[in-house]
């Protein structure tokens, strides 16, 4: 799992026409699914994958499970309706902003869980 900057991904997504984007996507996937077992989804590629295959119905039923893992990873209520919403009027980019900063507190307050790469 990695901190990210949730205005320089987003801007990134916009610079790299949408293809940085699928990669906060993947990653955000699957940083969400290894901190809540309980409401994991699709793997990242798999999740890219289903998004194409279903034209764009996967990303409602996705942003709906991340309320879900919201709600899990930070012991909160479940803001799975909500997201489902945001996902509709901003074609995913309010629930991924939001499945990140989850993320973010996580790390911040297990900062143990932040991966360091090794040198080889």
């Amino acid at each position: 799992m990695k901190k990210r900057n949730s205005l320089v991904c987003i801007l990134l997504s916009i610079i790299t026409c949408g293809i940085y984007g699928l990669y906060w996507f993947a990653s955000v996937t699957n940083a969400t699914n290894k901190l809540s077992k309980k409401y994991a989804t699709a793997g990242g590629a798999v999740a890219i994958l289903l998004c194409i295959v279903t034209l764009g119905i996967y990303p409602l039923y996705w942003s709906y499970r991340i309320g879900q893992k919201r709600g899990d990873i930070l012991d909160c209520s479940s803001d799975g309706l909500i997201l489902l919403v945001l996902c509709y009027l901003t074609g995913c980019l309010a629930p991924m902003w939001m499945a990140q900063k989850t993320i973010n507190q996580h790390l911040e307050a297990h900062p143990e869980a932040i991966e360091v790469k090794k040198a080889e």
